[in-house]
């Protein structure tokens, strides 16, 4: 197994759970999970091109490093500002404890669609490298 891929069999992962503790009514993990899964693709596409990896939960810049190889990643860049404080929101006691459910569903909407995108990228490099021999 390639070390991209056990990025996004993580990220998968984290998105499994995510759902699951969704429908379980556990809002403050899943989206926890959620913005996991989705700083665990981004940063599947940077090792799949060969980048060292930063210690960083900053989705946006996760996303800028994976433009400087394709400019298309910017339609991730909404996503990536609205899920970034999921990282240690609702982690700790704070005035407010738990997420509601309509919040929960668009963080993991949110997360889906950079699953979904960059695991498409990858698809299509690898069909790419498939292509030239």
């Amino acid at each position: 197994m390639q070390n991209y891929e056990k990025w996004m069999l993580k990220a998968s992962s984290d998105l499994r759970g995510a759902k699951i503790l969704l429908k379980e009514e556990s809002f403050d993990l899943c989206v926890y999970h959620a913005q996991q899964c989705a700083e665990k693709m981004l940063k599947a596409y940077l090792v799949y091109k060969e980048q060292e990896i930063r210690k960083t939960h900053e989705l946006e810049l996760l996303v800028k490093l994976c433009k400087e190889f394709d400019a298309s990643f910017n339609v991730l860049s909404n996503d990536a500002i609205e899920l970034a404080p999921y990282c240690s929101k609702f982690r700790y006691p704070d005035d407010v404890l738990f997420p509601e459910e309509n919040e929960a569903v668009i963080v993991l909407t949110r997360s889906k669609n950079i699953y979904e995108f960059v695991k498409n990228k990858i698809i299509e490099l690898e069909r790419g490298q498939k292509n030239i021999f």
